[in-house]
């Protein structure tokens, strides 16, 4: 199913989304060691430096620090004997504490020295961290799903980063109880994470759902969305590390970069998002637009309405309550999923068909991720305990996590390659079918042979009442029927049926990369639902080479009435883009040959032919005829009825001569509305015969227009023939040939058109 270029393409992606499902488990899995570790030795209490001296900042209620006795304000002079004298110094001590094992904090109240014995430990937050766990994950697989799609699309790619980065971060460890050297590390990382994510979310709302104008003419505007947000996780970052060592070397404390600043770049953050957002629903010209901008404004609101709350509150002087901690996990996924949800209408995701080909695979990963932390958290803690040494604990967790992870991946890819065989053959069968379709294309030769071959196995390999292709010409992109097995009185659908490259619903087939229903193309261009009627057909799949529609696949209803299956219309899809591949290769070759519009020789290629006709008639002495011909009153046409009715009436009479010539003789557009008909083996009158039966089926056949009117279009001849004798002086020549067939053509319009005069007849 997938050629050479795009199986190389899809290993590095392969690669990206093992390191970070392995890194998110990774962490994961660190973390909730590390908050099973810290729950162990926590005290509920947050200190910080004072006049070089360590004070209880925070005690939280019912938590051991509070039973014990400590207060806010408490100075903390020793811990376990130890004497304390900086933050460091307690990290350490509180390191070392167990659950329920009696340690004294020694500490200064109101100038008085007091000992209060304290048991550390408290409940593991299950709750939070099963939220944590489950928001995560739900990020990592919005991450996992639109990540394939970002070759096609900024937006999916776009999201992919963002959800990544999202899942990244809710899955650092927070660093209690940790060395100094991991909780400075993961905070580091924590507001790196956030400034990636700040150019990310801006530059997503600026997108979606188009690219606006103003960001056509200055590409160069997303780029300070992310330069305001790395600059800014620089500064912190930088504060925060030079500080650590001891040597700031900004004028500004990490404290008030990562607290006050960092609050108020967070809320400018919501705020421009919403004002992007908000601009982008006010300047969508159409309702389907509108709602996707609208529908991903909502779904940002909670987010935004909670970052600017946790804010503002405190800076009025409010407490924030504690709950607040699990709400925060809730109000970041709608906006994702109503990202999601929004590119989903433009057809780059199908969510019923990631349910219904990922409920098996759903199962199995929920198991073996089960079992994965089962093992982690239980080995994590008799680790810690039985080891006593975190840092070694560390890094045992850490190493054995990241193996595990990196071997989830395949495991779950082998586990779905069965699956795949055994539990759905039929879909397994149906891509066997439609990669071996697109494989023996090219054998067939010709783009009229590869057509027809095409639109019959279509029909067979899905029991369709009809199918068609339309296929693009390489120099104006204008689509023209090239194949259909539609048949009316025994004749194939006439060829002669175009859509221009800009009509509306032809830009929507090529802005949503994937198969989509007649009846919502039909709905966008009344060009289009005559085109969908003329070959009954109920779904329209593009055939696109990069953003560009080389082709378009129509097919009909199935023949047993059941609908198009979810699974069916993505393997139409990645097939699709390999006949794409097949047929531009194919339009690039014959193009320098063949014309796009009409399908005949080009002038160039018809005039060697008639050169080499020539030459044999002069060697051997056998009879050529060569015919000029010309669409009657073809500007009236083009001037009533407009260019594109002129382009279809000439693919019209060029099918007629095509279809009523011999295989030896040629025809090919010799200019305009002219034609160059070259009969080998012809003499005069036979040559008459044959212009004779091409003009009767041209007047015959009235050339349909839209509505299903009819107009009257007829032809007329000039013909001259040869039978040169062998050795003559002067063989004639093709400028002599197609001067004598053009001055007999010429007395044909004079005689009233709709005739054919040669040498020595007329009629």
């Amino acid at each position: 199913m997938y050629g050479h270029g795009e199986v190389m393409q899809k290993k590095p992606n392969r690669i990206i989304l093992v390191a970070l499902t392995a890194t998110v488990l990774a962490f994961l899995s660190l973390q909730m060691w590390q908050e099973a570790y810290a729950s162990s030795r926590r005290i509920g209490i947050t200190v910080a430096v004072r006049e070089d001296r360590i004070a209880v900042d925070l005690v939280s209620p019912g938590m051991p620090a509070e039973r014990a006795g400590l207060r806010h304000g408490d100075i903390i002079l020793a811990v376990d004997g130890v004497p304390v004298h900086s933050g460091v110094d307690y990290d350490e001590l509180a390191s070392g504490f167990r659950r329920g094992r009696p340690v004294p904090f020694t500490i200064e109240r109101q100038g008085r020295r007091l000992i209060l014995p304290l048991r550390p430990g408290t409940p593991f937050p299950w709750l939070q961290a099963l939220m944590n766990l489950v928001v995560t994950l739900a990020y990592l697989a919005i991450a996992l799903l639109a990540y394939p799609y970002g070759r096609t699309d900024v937006r999916a790619r776009l999201l992919a980063a963002f959800s990544g980065a999202v899942a990244l971060e809710l899955s650092i460890p927070n660093g209690a109880l940790m060395s100094f050297v991991f909780s400075l590390s993961g905070t580091v990382f924590f507001y790196a994470l956030t400034g990636i994510q700040m150019g990310l979310l801006l530059h997503l709302a600026s997108v979606i759902p188009s690219e606006p104008p103003v960001l056509k003419k200055r590409p160069w505007i997303p780029y300070t969305f992310y330069g305001i947000g790395l600059t800014a996780a620089t500064v912190i970052c930088t504060s925060l590390i030079t500080e650590a060592l001891g040597h700031n070397v900004l004028p500004w404390p990490s404290g008030y970069l990562s607290g006050p600043l960092f609050d108020v770049l967070m809320s400018i953050w919501a705020v421009a998002v919403i004002a992007i957002l908000t601009f982008q629903v006010i300047r969508s010209s159409s309702r389907s637009e509108r709602a996707q901008a609208l529908l991903v404004l909502i779904g940002l609101l909670p987010w935004a309405i909670f970052t600017l709350s946790t804010e503002i509150v405190p800076a009025l002087g409010y407490a924030l309550p504690d709950w607040l901690t699990v709400v925060q996990l809730f109000v970041l996924l709608p906006y994702p999923i109503a990202v999601f949800l929004a590119i989903q209408r433009h057809r780059l995701f199908d969510i019923e068909l990631v349910v219904r080909r990922s409920i098996l695979y759903s199962t199995i990963t929920i198991i073996l991720m089960a079992l994965f932390y089962a093992a982690m958290g239980l080995g994590g803690m008799v680790l810690a305990d039985a080891l006593g040494k975190r840092s070694l604990s560390v890094w045992l967790i850490s190493g054995a996590t990241l193996v595990i992870g990196l071997l989830f991946w395949p495991l779950r890819q082998a586990i779905q390659e069965i699956i795949d065989r055994r539990v759905f053959p039929e879909r397994h069968a149906l891509r066997t079918r439609l990669a071996s379709l697109a494989a023996n294309l090219p054998a067939k030769g010709s783009l009229d042979a590869m057509g027809r071959h095409l639109v019959d196995e279509l029909t067979r390999t899905f029991g369709l009442s009809s199918a068609a292709l339309l296929v693009a010409d390489p120099s104006t992109d204008i689509l023209v029927a090239q194949a259909s097995n539609l048949r009316e009185g025994g004749i194939p659908v006439e060829h002669s049926v175009i859509m221009g490259p800009d009509d509306p619903a032809v830009r929507f087939l090529a802005e949503a990369g994937r198969p989509l229903q007649a009846s919502q193309l039909a709905a966008i261009s009344g060009s289009m639902a005559q085109r969908l009627a003329t070959f009954q057909a109920n779904l329209a799949s593009p055939l696109l080479s990069g953003d560009r529609v080389v082709g378009v696949l129509l097919l009909g209803a199935k023949a047993d009435g059941e609908p198009w299956r979810r699974e069916e219309l993505e393997l139409l899809r990645l097939f699709s883009l390999n006949v794409a591949a097949v047929l531009e290769n194919v339009r690039l070759f014959q193009s320098a040959t063949f014309e796009g519009l009409t399908g005949l020789y080009r002038r160039e290629a018809i005039l060697e032919i008639l050169e080499g006709e020539i030459n044999r008639s002069v060697r051997y002495g056998r009879p050529l005829t060569v015919a000029m011909a010309d669409i009657d009153h073809f500007k009236r046409v083009n001037d009533e009825l407009g260019h594109l009715a002129g382009d279809a009436v000439l693919r019209h009479i060029a099918n007629v001569l095509k279809t009523h010539l011999r295989n030896s003789d040629s025809v090919g557009r010799y200019g305009g509305e002219e034609f160059l008909v070259v009969l080998p083996e012809t003499f005069e009158p036979d040559g008459i015969d044959v212009a004779e039966k091409l003009r009767r089926a041209v007047a015959s056949k009235g050339f349909p227009l839209e509505g299903g009117q009819q107009i009257a279009v007829t032809i007329s001849f000039g013909l001259t023939s040869i039978q040169p004798e062998p050795g003559e002086p002067e063989p004639p020549t093709a400028e002599s040939l197609i001067s004598a067939a053009d001055a007999n053509l010429l007395r044909a319009k004079r005689q009233g058109r709709n005739r054919v005069v040669s040498d020595s007849h007329s009629n």
